[in-house]
C-alpha cells in the first residue's frame, strides 16, 4: 500500500475539477464519442469526487483538501453566436454549481429532458447518488468557479452572457457570482487556428482584464501542435502591448492549464535535444515573462503514452514515473517558478491513462510530491504550490 500524506500534510486547494452528474451527460459535447463504458462517460460529481480522494490506497489526511475549483466541462454551445438560446446548456451548467455553492440539490427527474422543470428539495447523504451527486455539507468544498464564456463571439456577447449567468435562476445574486465566479474558460485545444488571435476574442479578454476576471487558457500541444502555444504568446505580447502603451484594457490574469498538454511521448532520452519539446520551451519562457500568468501542475496523465498504467494500479515506480516528465516540469518550474505553479487534478480526466477512477487522483499527487522532492523545494514553496498560488491567482479567501 502506498505511503500518501502524513499529519503535517501542507493545505491543499485542488485547482482543476470537473463536476457534473449523468443527467447532464447528454449536454457534454464530446459525451457522444465516447463509449458508454467509458470512465468520462458516467456521473461524476461531488460524491464520486469524495470517494477518489479517500482511496484506501493512500490514506490522504481527511483535513489537507481545503477544497476545489471547478472548470467547466465543454457544454454544447455555439462558439460564435451571440443568440443567448445557444448558450442554454453553459448556464444550466453555472446554475448547478450555484445549486451547489448554496447547499441546495435537485431531485432526481423521473429522466433526462432538456426540457424537463425540478423542484429543489434536499436530499440526504443515502439519497445523494440518485440525483446530481452532493449533498448540502458539501458546500464549503467549492472555493471558485470557472465556467464557459462566448469569449469568441466578443466583449458585447459575452457582457450579455454574465448579465444572464449572474442573474435567476441561474444565480440568485450578484454579489454571490463575483464571490465564485473568479473567470471564465473557452476552450481552444480543439478550435480552428486564429480563433484565440481574432479580433472578437482578443476584446474579450481586453474585456476581462477591465473588469478583473480571470482567463482560464486550454491548449493542446501534443494533439494540437505547437502553433497553438504559439498563438498564445503572440496574443499576450499583443495585451502587454495594450498595458504598456496607456490603453484602457490590456492582460488579464491567465492561469494555463496543464503545461499546453506537451507531447510525453517523446522518447526520454532525446527529449532534451527533440525539435518539438525545445519550441515548446521556448513557448513557456516567453509566456512566463509576464507576472499575471500562472500554470497549472495537471493533466499529465492524458499525455503519456496509452497503456503506461494498468487500471486499478497505484504507481509503483513513483521515481520512475517523475523522471520521464521531468523535463517538461523542470521547465516550468524554472520559468515561473514555485509562486506561479498550482497544483491541479484534472479529475476525473486523469482517470484516464491514471490507472481509473479508484487510484487517479492519489497517484497523481503522488507524482507531484516526488516532482517538488526532486526539485529539492523548501517546505514554503511546496506550500506555495498546494495551495498558495492557487489562493493568490483566483482571489480565494
Amino acid at each position: 500500500m502506498a505511503a500518501f500524506g502524513t499529519n503535517d500534510s501542507p493545505e491543499i486547494i485542488d485547482s482543476h475539477i470537473h463536476l457534473y452528474a449523468a443527467s447532464h451527460l447528454p449536454t457534454l459535447s464530446w459525451a457522444p464519442s465516447l463509449p458508454s463504458t467509458h470512465v468520462l462517460n458516467r456521473q461524476n460529481s461531488i460524491t464520486q469526487y469524495r470517494a477518489a480522494i479517500s482511496s484506501p490506497s493512500f490514506h490522504p489526511p481527511p483535513s489537507s483538501l481545503r477544497g476545489f475549483i471547478f472548470l467547466e466541462t465543454d457544454r454544447l454551445s455555439h462558439p460564435t453566436s451571440t443568440d443567448p438560446s445557444t448558450w442554454t446548456h453553459p448556464l444550466a451548467e453555472i446554475s448547478f454549481l450555484f445549486r451547489i455553492a448554496t447547499g441546495q440539490p435537485l431531485a432526481p427527474p423521473p429522466s433526462f429532458s432538456s426540457s424537463t422543470t425540478t423542484t429543489t428539495t434536499p436530499r440526504s447523504a443515502e439519497d445523494e447518488d440518485e440525483d446530481e451527486g452532493f449533498i448540502p455539507a458539501d458546500a464549503p468544498l467549492l472555493l471558485a468557479i470557472i465556467p464557459w464564456a462566448p469569449l469568441a463571439a466578443g466583449p458585447t456577447a459575452l457582457s450579455h452572457y454574465i448579465s444572464l449567468a449572474r442573474s435567476p435562476p441561474h444565480c440568485p445574486s450578484e454579489p454571490l457570482f463575483r464571490n465564485y465566479v473568479k473567470g471564465f474558460r473557452y476552450l481552444l485545444q480543439d478550435k480552428p487556428a486564429g480563433t484565440l488571435s481574432s479580433p472578437a476574442f482578443v476584446d474579450s479578454l481586453r474585456w476581462m482584464a477591465r473588469e478583473g476576471y480571470v482567463f482560464d487558457l486550454g491548449v493542446d500541444a501534443r494533439q494540437g501542435g505547437v502553433g497553438q502555444v504559439r498563438e498564445v504568446c503572440e496574443v499576450l505580447d499583443e495585451l502587454a502591448r495594450d498595458s504598456d502603451g496607456g490603453g484602457e484594457w490590456g492582460l488579464p490574469k491567465v492561469v494555463v492549464n496543464h503545461l499546453c498538454k506537451p507531447n510525453l511521448r517523446i522518447p526520454l532520452e532525446r527529449v532534451r535535444r527533440d525539435g518539438e519539446f525545445l519550441e515548446w520551451k521556448e513557448c513557456m519562457e516567453r509566456m512566463a515573462r509576464y507576472e499575471g500568468v500562472y500554470m497549472k501542475l495537471s493533466g499529465l496523465f492524458s499525455e503519456m503514452e496509452d497503456g503506461w498504467l494498468e487500471e486499478g494500479k497505484v504507481i509503483n515506480d513513483v521515481a520512475g514515473v517523475v523522471e520521464s516528465v521531468y523535463p517538461w516540469v523542470e521547465v516550468i518550474f524554472d520559468a515561473f517558478g514555485a509562486q506561479r505553479v498550482m497544483f491541479g487534478s484534472d479529475w476525473p480526466v486523469c482517470n484516464v491513462g491514471g490507472g481509473g477512477a479508484e487510484v487517479a487522483w492519489g497517484n497523481w499527487r503522488v507524482v507531484v510530491e516526488g516532482l517538488l522532492e526532486k526539485r529539492g523545494m523548501r517546505k514554503e514553496e511546496k506550500r506555495r504550490i498546494w495551495a498558495g498560488t492557487a489562493r493568490e491567482a483566483y482571489g480565494i479567501d
